[in-house]
């Protein structure tokens, strides 16, 4: 996703990641359909175009190093 790719993942998987269907990600658990899923985004690329910069974004929002630097001192800081 950092890399602006699009990516097919499970629910399973996508539960911590936190993002949306359809725009950070595409979620499918049934092999079959993952197949569809492939063959359609290698015939109509235009149609999966927005999901490579939002999922590149959303990935810069919420992890990156900085993030997880930020979020620890916070932590860290309410503890002092």
């Amino acid at each position: 996703m950092a890399l602006g790719t699009i990516n097919i993942i499970s629910s399973l998987a996508a539960k911590p990641i936190g993002g949306t269907h359809g725009e950070h990600f595409l979620v499918v658990d049934n092999p079959r359909e993952i197949a569809h899923l492939i063959q359609d985004i290698h015939n109509n690329p235009e149609k999966y175009e927005h999901m490579k910069q939002k999922s590149r974004d959303f990935m810069r929002e919420l992890y990156t190093w900085n993030i997880f630097e930020r979020n620890l001192l916070d932590m860290l800081n309410s503890l002092v």
